[in-house]
């Protein structure tokens, strides 16, 4: 009788546990979620972006339309760089002069992890350091 008591108990712990991971885990997609769904750069609708067989991307306006001021303001220059999606999500955090522990939390990664992101953005930018790369894009 005793044994099965604790075998109940144990069991129902272990249900507690597995349904506390899952809400943690369920509230984790959910902020991913919301955050994937802001919008990196609204592109006026005569201009598109033009993804090269090599990776590089350049701003392809409509036949018979130049580049404009204004199309190149709508079009961060961060955007030439070829970032992945989740080194343009800590550029953005970056660019708000984040310290890596607040971006590693708001991104819910590890710290080592975006470090890892910063290096590769700063390699693909070709800056030094997050001070210039900042400075380097402070319009965006």
């Amino acid at each position: 009788m005793l044994e099965q008591q604790s075998l109940s108990l144990t069991v129902a712990c272990h249900a507690a546990l597995l349904l506390f991971c899952a809400i943690l885990f369920y509230r984790a997609v959910i902020i991913y979620a919301e955050r994937r769904e802001t919008a990196a750069c609204a592109l006026p609708d005569n201009l598109s972006v033009l993804v090269e067989n090599d990776g590089s991307c350049a701003l392809a306006p409509e036949k018979g339309q130049e580049i404009t001021a204004e199309i190149q303001e709508a079009c961060p220059d961060w955007q030439r760089y070829n970032l992945t999606d989740r080194e343009t999500e800590v550029l953005q955090e970056v660019m708000q002069g984040k310290k890596i522990g607040d971006i590693a939390q708001t991104l819910v990664v590890t710290e080592r992890t975006v470090k890892f992101h910063i290096s590769n953005i700063l390699k693909k930018t070709d800056c030094k350091n997050q001070r210039e790369l900042r400075s380097k894009l402070g319009k965006s």
